[in-house]
């Protein structure tokens, strides 16, 4: 509910959702002697190095995993539920100044692609990005052996490479944040009564069967491979048990799972917040205490002259 909620008001109701797990290469794991997916980020930093295969002229075969925040869905790494925090406060103003885990966060980002190489993370991120969710993809060739996506790869995994052996987990969480790992960020699809609406009875009652009917949901999840909205629905799933969605099912139903507040700005904040991270990936922030403060500043800036 909270990513269709503004300042306390239901403005719309969630139809579907999706959650972000870590999909792994199992036949991967077990060549480099791993025998569980890692926890922590620097346990995911860890496994990376050693499932990272290079070719004999040095260039990268295999990476173990890319971080870099403009690829696919990685962006969801950076807005709180994997460090442990919160984007905003609750006086409404973001935290990146005055929490030190954002700092922490970006290190550990930086660490990775500095192990690979900004410049071969830009190859990987030109050459992946357009396969994405399609048979190119760099886990189902081998080209990466983890990486984060949304509950829909599972589907395509069954449509593309069906024997494909691979396991789904958690996203590992930034170290000291343990009381976290198992949830993630959270958001989805929405419905909402248009306020022009000419029958907005009539309207307000489709709306009901689309967003509560536990038949049509899981019907319709299992047509667009997300994950059922509701608690009813979620209980009568019957992929809720299945090894490769169960992962999300839980996610979902965590606790600490959420999607920040949503504020005046709309997608503003997120867009400035991107903007800031990619210029950082790519070395163009010298000192990541005050560029923090200034995105964070910037976002406040937004969210007041939108009216917040």
């Amino acid at each position: 509910m909270a990513y269709t909620r503004y300042q306390g008001k239901q403005c719309a109701l969630p139809l579907l959702t999706d959650a972000f797990a870590l999909y792994y290469n199992k036949q991967m794991f077990k060549a480099a002697g791993i025998t569980e997916p890692p926890k922590t980020l620097a346990e995911l930093t860890a496994d990376a190095k050693k499932l990272t295969v290079k070719n004999s002229d040095g260039s990268i075969k295999t990476y173990g995993f890319v971080p870099r925040s403009d690829y696919d869905v990685n962006r969801y790494l950076f807005t709180g539920a994997h460090s442990g925090t919160e984007f905003y406060a609750g006086n409404g103003k973001t935290t990146f100044a005055s929490d030190p885990k954002w700092q922490q966060l970006l290190k550990w980002d930086q660490e990775l692609i500095d192990y690979y190489g900004e410049a071969n993370v830009q190859k990987f991120v030109g050459r992946y990005q357009p396969h994405a969710d399609d048979a190119g993809n760099p886990l189902l060739t081998g080209a990466a052996a983890m990486e984060l996506d949304g509950e829909w790869h599972v589907g395509e995994i069954a449509s593309e490479k069906k024997d494909f052996d691979y396991g789904v987990v958690p996203m590992p969480v930034l170290d000291g944040s343990s009381g976290t790992y198992g949830a993630g960020s959270t958001l989805g699809t929405v419905a909402y009564l248009s306020a022009g609406s000419q029958h907005k009875q009539e309207a307000f009652f489709a709306l009901q069967q689309l967003t509560t009917d536990t038949a049509f949901l899981n019907t319709l999840a299992d047509t667009v491979y997300n994950v059922p909205t509701t608690f009813a629905a979620l209980k009568a799933w019957d992929k809720r048990d299945d090894p490769h969605w169960k992962p999300f099912v839980d996610i979902f139903e965590n606790k600490h799972s959420s999607y920040k507040t949503l504020t005046p700005a709309g997608i503003e904040d997120l867009d400035a917040w991107r903007a800031f991270l990619l210029d950082y990936e790519q070395g163009k922030v010298k000192d990541v205490a005050s560029g923090l403060a200034e995105v964070g500043k910037k976002i406040d800036d937004l969210n007041s002259q939108s009216g917040q």
